[in-house]
């Protein structure tokens, strides 16, 4: 299965706010003379947006944000941040950051002074291998180290090291995965080489099409990036404006081209005696194009199935509204959940296998669903005034952060403080005068 690197380079580039059709985009002229040439003298701003890195952030902070809580039992302690360089959620939210730029995320599978390590490995350096039954036989890793370029493949037993020579591959190194030492009478006698008996990468795939959430809505940020350039570029264009010359002697197009020089260069214009010079403005479309912007940008967040923030601005919107606009990007962590059950299941059973643990491999995904809480709240308290729910029901279903331990002590409180100047009141009203 060979993916498109370039694709995978397009997801980088868009996250990162460096889209590759603006950035390379030129403007030419033609000329007798010369031929296709860039123009030296229109404008050439480029805009790019940010609509890529708010979609990928937004599904992935929705999906994982509140974390991964694990199903044990209560006696089980699971804890799985030791095998990597920083926390497992963190490590997830990458991969799932990167599956989600570049079709696949891979984390590879090591030993480390017979500690098991896990640690994310880029997918442009890597060539999966599969079999007719889809298993994954063989990876090829390449990349530079230095001036050095680098070849490892991985098998299931051990992988080799070559370097490239005067356009030949050298075997420096052909071993197991990792080693496992020998000894006799408390002494080190060898160190035998060992494989997984698996290929160690496990991948996490963005969906099961193995498609980047770029190539839905690429053409539609290349074109809003385009008008919003064009945009910048007729507002300074349309300044200098255009010119009318009567009577100029000027029979070819580059002597056209030095006169607009000249008269860049030093505002002056030269003219036959009969001649003229005249300047035209021309007005910049503005309302068409912010109706076609508007237009490109609801169109990028439908395809992408992501929520415009635009639409959830103010606080009057309902909660069964903004259930609805997330219907869509619900649709979409639904297929790239299924993919993230996948590589958990398969991660939870190599450490289980590999470094003899007895892990669960269930798990809770609470997603970050944006509520009105006006509205929750007021609901709440409704609940709470007809009798339907206790006081602390209610204080623990508010969707405002406490302290329920001290909350409940300051009310203990109050109802002492109250019952002081009840009493107080009652005993003032038995004194009797003489």
């Amino acid at each position: 299965m060979e993916l498109d690197k370039k694709i995978m380079q397009y997801g980088d580039d868009y996250y990162n706010g460096d889209n590759t059709n603006i950035m390379e985009r030129t403007k030419k002229i033609y000329t007798s003379d010369y031929g296709i040439v860039d123009d030296p003298f229109l404008s050439n701003h480029k805009v790019t947006s940010g609509f890529f890195k708010q979609i990928v952030d937004q599904k992935v902070n929705y999906l994982l944000g509140n974390g991964i809580q694990w199903v044990t039992d209560d006696e089980q302690e699971q804890n799985i941040d030791d095998y990597f360089e920083w926390n497992f959620e963190q490590i997830l939210t990458d991969l799932a950051t990167t599956a989600s730029k570049k079709i696949v995320a891979w984390l590879y599978m090591y030993k480390d002074n017979g500690s098991l390590k896990f640690v994310e490995i880029n997918p442009e350096q890597l060539e999966p291998i599969y079999n007719d039954k889809n298993e994954l036989v063989e990876m090829r890793r390449r990349y530079k180290a230095g001036e050095q370029e680098i070849l490892l493949v991985y098998d299931r037993q051990g992988y080799t090291k070559s370097i490239k020579k005067a356009d030949e591959w050298a075997v420096i190194y052909q071993g197991g995965h990792y080693f496992d030492t020998k000894e006799f009478n408390g002494r080190r006698i060898e160190q035998v080489p060992l494989g997984f008996g698996v290929v160690p990468f496990i991948p996490l795939w963005n969906n099961k099409e193995h498609r980047s959430d770029l190539q839905a809505i690429k053409r539609h940020i290349d074109l809003y990036d385009i008008i919003m350039s064009d945009f910048g570029n007729n507002v300074d264009d349309m300044q200098d404006a255009f010119f009318t010359i009567r009577g100029h002697t000027a029979t070819n197009s580059k002597e056209l081209l030095e006169f607009v020089y000249n008269l860049k260069r030093s505002k002056i214009a030269s003219v036959p005696e009969n001649g003229d010079l005249q300047t035209n403005q021309l007005k910049v479309p503005v309302e068409a194009r912010k109706e076609l912007l508007s237009l490109l940008r609801k169109d990028i967040y439908s395809f992408a199935m992501a929520v415009s923030t635009d639409e959830l601005s103010g606080g009057s919107i309902t909660n069964v509204v903004i259930k609805a606009m997330f219907s869509d990007l619900d649709l979409k962590c639904d297929q790239f959940e299924s993919q993230i059950a996948k590589f958990i299941y398969t991660l939870i059973e190599y450490i289980n296998r590999f470094d003899n643990k007895d892990y669960s491999n269930q798990y809770n995904l609470d997603r970050s669903l944006i509520m009105n809480q006006k509205e929750i709240s007021e609901r709440l308290i409704n609940e709470y005034s007809i009798g339907a729910m206790s006081m602390q029901t209610l204080r623990q279903l508010l969707p405002i952060e406490l302290n329920h331990e001290q909350e409940q002590e300051k009310l203990m409180q109050e109802d002492k403080d109250r019952i002081i100047r009840l009493e107080g009141l009652a005993g003032g009203g038995d004194e009797q005068t003489d």
